[in-house]
Parts: structure tokens; sequence; C-alpha cells
């Protein structure tokens, strides 16, 4: 969910994304991907938040990324 958000939104297609993610380490890289492009788009460290914690269902985790990317697309034209 969180690739299909971050494309949307800008508009772009990540590289190195499992578009048919099997298993946890999938998820996990695909979020990690997301995470990783999108503090360099707002240029703040989000390393309190792991594709790892993201794809285990750590709700801190999710509720921080969701926040976040709510933020930048509300703040984004």
């Amino acid at each position: 969910m969180f690739v299909a958000v971050y494309e949307a939104k800008f508009r772009v297609r990540l590289e190195g994304v499992v578009r048919n993610p099997v298993n946890e380490e999938d998820y996990a890289q695909n979020v990690q991907l997301v995470i990783d492009v999108l503090q360099d788009k707002i240029h703040i460290g989000l390393h309190h938040i792991t594709g790892l914690a993201i794809s285990n269902g750590d709700k801190k985790a999710i509720t921080n990324l969701i926040r976040i990317l709510s933020h930048v697309v509300t703040t984004t034209g």
C-alpha cells in the first residue's frame, strides 16, 4: 500500500520494488524503499521507522509513516 501511495502521489515508478511480493522480506524491502526515498525527499531522517517494523505490523511505526506521508501529501502540490 505504501508503494502505491508514494508512486501515485509523486507520479513515479520506484525502481527495485518487488511488484508481486510473496513473503515478509519482499514487503519489508518495498516499504524500506519508500522510507528511503521519502527521507531523501523531505530531508529528514526516518531511521526510527523501518520496513521490517512496518511489515511486522508495528502499530507505532505504521502510524508514524502514515502521518509523515499524510503531511507530505497535504503540503506538496
